[in-house]
């Protein structure tokens, strides 16, 4: 059964609208609702964050698909993209945005910290992720539906 699902047919959709979609709700979702003590920070401040890690979001989903593309070139080929090769790809696109968040943000602690403030920020990453996926996918739908 999930194996099954995994392997289910899925559109590859890269465009524009692929990057900056995302980072235009992360920007939304840190400005606007400011989760995680964001509401805590000064207007300016959370401006500023929010700002930041938008970039960060579309450059990581514009770094991982690209990358992919150059280094395997038959797996991303859009008559053979799947749900399951979706999701691996979602979870690379977090998992650099977490590192660049990281290193974009944190001081120099020591090792132990580093690994426990490194979870925290996995955690919310994937946490604040869902409405820039969840969102981007709604209007790629949408998008589709309407041009179709």
């Amino acid at each position: 059964m999930i194996l099954r699902i995994w392997n289910t047919p899925h559109p590859f959709i890269f465009n524009p609208a692929s990057v900056l979609i995302p980072g235009l709700l992360a920007f939304g979702v840190i400005f606007f609702l400011a989760p995680f003590n964001f509401n805590d920070m000064t207007a300016e401040s959370r401006l500023w964050q929010a700002f930041a890690s938008s970039l960060i979001v579309s450059a990581s989903i514009l770094a991982v698909v690209k990358g992919i593309k150059y280094v395997f070139p038959e797996w991303v080929r859009p008559t053979q993209w799947t749900i399951g090769k979706e999701i691996l790809l979602f979870l690379a696109v977090l998992f650099l945005i977490a590192i660049l968040h990281f290193f974009t943000f944190v001081g120099v602690h020591d090792l132990e910290a580093n690994i426990a403030l490194f979870q925290q920020m996995v955690v919310r990453t994937l946490a604040i992720s869902i409405f820039p996926i969840v969102g981007k996918k709604d209007i790629e739908c949408f998008l589709l539906a309407y041009y179709i």
